[in-house]
């Protein structure tokens, strides 16, 4: 028997779901049109039209919950730490959680060579006064996930295990 992991199976049943519950909203929607006596609509369609979209919908959930899932997991696979040096910070739109920085990362990973990159985040009101030109923070990256780099901002750098506030940068 295939070995079958909780992300995958998720995906797989979000599908089933969704498309066989679009499978029913046709076919009540079908008997719903198609029916002798309009003024009495058979019971399948009105289950098919009414509660075939919202299950669809909801199957759509379950395939990004799994789709989610199948990332992270893919992500703590193979994560490598290293530190994250911020320079050239600029402030970008704001709201009222949060404001977007663009900053210039430089990454050193041990068994990697250094990489340099423009990189984008979103940074809410506590943290902001950590983001300052040239702040070290520890970070975590993924061959993996190359679209993830992870800063933790409060975490001791020698730490077994790198737990706290962090925020991940997306390169541009």
């Amino acid at each position: 028997m295939p070995d079958i992991d909780g992300p995958r199976l998720l995906r797989v049943a979000g599908v089933f779901l969704a498309v066989g519950s679009l499978a029913w909203f046709v076919v009540g929607l079908v008997l719903a049109i198609t029916f002798d006596p309009p003024d009495q609509p058979h019971w399948l369609a009105l289950l098919g039209v009414s509660l075939g979209l919202v299950v669809a919908i909801f199957g759509g959930v379950v395939v990004a919950i799994g789709e989610h899932l199948t990332v992270e997991r893919r992500w703590r696979e193979d994560v490598r730490r290293g530190m994250a040096t911020l320079s050239d910070l600029r402030p970008g739109d704001a709201n009222e959680a949060a404001q977007v920085l663009t900053c210039r990362l430089e990454i050193e990973v041990d068994g990697q060579d250094s990489r340099h990159g423009e990189h984008r985040t979103s940074v809410g009101p506590l943290d902001a006064a950590r983001m300052v030109e040239g702040a070290t923070f520890p970070c975590q990256t993924s061959p993996s996930v190359p679209k993830r780099i992870r800063v933790w901002l409060y975490a001791d750098p020698e730490a077994t295990e790198l737990t706290g506030r962090y925020l991940d940068f997306r390169p541009l």
